[in-house]
């Protein structure tokens, strides 16, 4: 893994848990969804839209930004995922010296 030249002091990276897909859907690349409800072997508490984050937690370095930055979205209910834009997702800053 490489995060960048120079001195560690001197890294930014974004710290996310998320869950392996055996049998990923389209466009997922492994990662499982985190849907509405739960179920065996599907994490619950997403949203129903095709945008909806699969990150299940999310390090912060402000205390209460986790729930906004996770839903910082507008959320898309049709289409696939591989026709989406990087702005059509919610995004996660990176942490450490900027």
């Amino acid at each position: 893994m490489h995060f960048g030249d120079g001195s560690p002091t001197e890294w930014n990276c974004t710290v996310a848990v998320m869950s392996q897909e055996g049998f990923p859907s389209m466009g997922v690349r492994r990662i499982r969804d985190v849907e509405a409800n739960a179920e065996q072997w599907r994490i619950g508490g997403g949203a129903d839209s095709i945008n909806g984050t699969r990150i299940m937690d999310l390090l912060l370095p402000d205390v209460g930004t986790q729930k906004s930055t996770l839903t910082g979205y507008a959320p898309i209910s049709t289409g696939s995922v591989d026709d989406l834009s990087d702005d059509d997702f919610a995004e996660t800053p990176p942490i450490g010296n900027e």
